[in-house]
């Protein structure tokens, strides 16, 4: 797909990101995009600079074209899904995590995030079982265990 330059440049802004230099790393992948602009590991790459800066609204941006490329791009719902939890879109939010399992059903990460977006809007039931699928996927995940204790903790609470 890429040439040998544009090869050389892609691993270039790899190298950069990895020495902690972000910026110029993003400025090689909107040089790449200018010329390969239909490949979504790009914009991908993009959304994951900016979600690392702070910068939601573009991660979003970036995400939001990588899936308007490639709709089972798993991994940018996924992010997608993060990046729309920290600018407050929450059911937007559990949409792209739920979309990541439609395309994974085995996407531990993404049961997780359903159920603490879950837990954090005191759906009970619906935390418990994104848990329970994450241990299903992953049993030694003991973060996800003890979120499910302290649901039904939370659950039974909420009955008296």
């Amino acid at each position: 797909m890429f040439s040998d330059d544009h090869q050389v440049l892609l691993n270039k802004a790899m190298e950069l990101e990895k020495k902690g230099d972000p910026n110029s790393a993003l400025n090689i992948y909107k040089d790449l995009v200018k010329v390969f602009p239909r490949v979504p590991a790009l914009y991908f790459n993009m959304g994951n600079i900016s979600f690392d800066g702070n910068d939601y609204h573009s991660a979003k941006k970036h995400f939001e074209k990588a899936i308007e490329i490639d709709s089972n791009f798993k991994e940018a719902h996924f992010n997608l899904g993060n990046t729309l939890k920290k600018i407050d879109e929450v059911s937007s939010s559990a949409y792209h995590f739920e979309r990541s399992i439609q395309i994974d059903p085995e996407f531990e990460s993404a049961y997780f995030n359903l159920a603490n977006l879950a837990k954090e809007k005191n759906k009970f039931l619906t935390a418990i079982r994104n848990y329970k699928e994450t241990l299903r996927i992953s049993p030694d995940n003991y973060v996800a265990r003890s979120n499910l204790v302290f649901t039904y903790m939370k659950k039974v609470k909420s009955l008296f």
